[in-house]
């Protein structure tokens, strides 16, 4: 685990998406969780840092996808934590309906990957949030909701400092091919291209030093010119 700003550790050699560590004035905060089989090495991580699991007092899910909420079941249970994610997305977490892709076999893909191939529990969700939202263990940071990858995806914003932890509504390289660059979420895992574009022309608006992805590296500097420059 690293930290990459003051307070925010980035998870190391996870299998799914990268995982962020906040240290807040009551306690820590997680945001997304990999894939089920990461669940052990964010244990492991946090108590290398010299933190204990059960300090971890909110997990905020950006979106439901396997690769961000495949160990929340497991993380949730060793930590004690209070599960937050968008109202929006709670029934698709809590695997009580699957997500709206409009081709069967979107469909399909992801009920094989979620239940056969990666075996992703559902988790229930303790908090509901919604546009605007404060994070309370995480001063600063407010709940932006950015539809389109998924109905309820979300970002938080830190206006005062100027950082955006964007989940998968922006990407930093493309998990398939490992290419770096910026770019919008991959239309292959997207519910509606047409909202996600709606979505980063918000976070376009924004002023931002830092942008920290889903999938790839983190954009630490100028990330506001960075992101204004992309073309869709």
């Amino acid at each position: 685990m690293k930290e990459i700003l003051k307070g925010i550790y980035m998870m190391e050699k996870l299998s799914g998406c990268n995982v962020y560590l906040l240290k807040g004035d009551a306690g820590l905060i997680l945001v997304d969780t990999g894939l089920r089989e990461d669940g052990q090495k964010i244990v492991k991580q946090i108590e290398e840092a010299g933190f204990s699991p059960t300090e971890v007092k909110t997990i905020v899910l950006t979106h439901s996808h396997m690769d961000h909420a495949g160990s929340l079941a497991g993380l949730a249970s060793v930590t004690g934590a209070e599960v937050s994610a968008h109202i929006d997305e709670k029934p698709y977490i809590e695997q009580k309906a699957g997500l709206p892709y409009k081709r069967f076999t979107k469909r399909l893909m992801m009920w094989l990957g979620n239940r056969i191939l990666y075996g992703h529990k559902p988790a229930k969700v303790t908090k509901a949030l919604k546009e605007g939202d404060e994070i309370p263990e995480a001063p600063g940071f407010k709940v932006i909701h950015t539809p389109g990858h998924t109905p309820g995806s979300i970002c938080l914003y830190n206006e005062k400092e100027r950082i955006l932890i964007c989940g998968d509504t922006l990407f930093n390289k493309n998990p398939f091919t490992g290419k770096p660059g910026l770019m919008l979420s991959l239309p292959a895992a997207t519910v509606d291209m047409e909202r996600v574009k709606e979505s980063v022309k918000r976070l376009q608006q924004l002023e931002l030093g830092a942008i920290l992805f889903g999938h790839g590296r983190p954009i630490l500097e100028e990330a506001s010119s960075k992101l204004k420059a992309l073309e869709f």
